[in-house]
């Protein structure tokens, strides 16, 4: 998950891969796994309910493919603006549910980043120069 803050930036210097960044397309089961464990050396208390996230990616299938069932890995990202207030979508396809923006990773897609501001420009309409990572969630990504 990428965390982001809605505010003018002087530019998109963060789409820019950092030394060592994944850029594989779609990400791989690998690059994958090292951002759930980056994340769960921060929240080991997390690691029974990623159980299931990590075995499926153990598995011989794309865990990113929208055919893989009974799911596969989409990411989602929380934009939180200047007045704190959460950015939410309601999403026709799942009967209305409000989301925070997201979905899958698309060829196009360099990085879990890329695809983070790809899903936010198309599903509120945020270009990804207005918006400024928190140095918090970068997760060595």
């Amino acid at each position: 998950m990428t965390r982001a803050t809605s505010m003018q930036s002087p530019g998109p210097e963060y789409i820019t891969p950092s030394e060592g960044e994944e850029t594989s397309v779609p990400p791989s089961p690998s690059g994958i796994r090292k951002t759930v464990e980056t994340y769960l050396a921060r929240h080991p208390n997390e690691r029974d309910a990623l159980a299931g996230l990590l075995d499926a990616l153990e598995r011989p299938v794309d865990a990113t493919g929208r055919k893989t069932l009974p799911g596969h890995v989409t990411r989602s990202t929380v934009v939180i603006g200047g007045d704190r207030r959460v950015l939410h979508i309601r999403h026709r396809a799942t009967g209305g549910l409000l989301l925070a923006p997201g979905g899958h990773v698309e060829p196009g897609d360099r990085t879990l980043l890329a695809a983070a501001l790809r899903e936010v420009a198309e599903e509120a309409g945020i270009p990804p120069g207005a918006l400024c990572l928190t140095p918090q969630t970068r997760l060595g990504w």
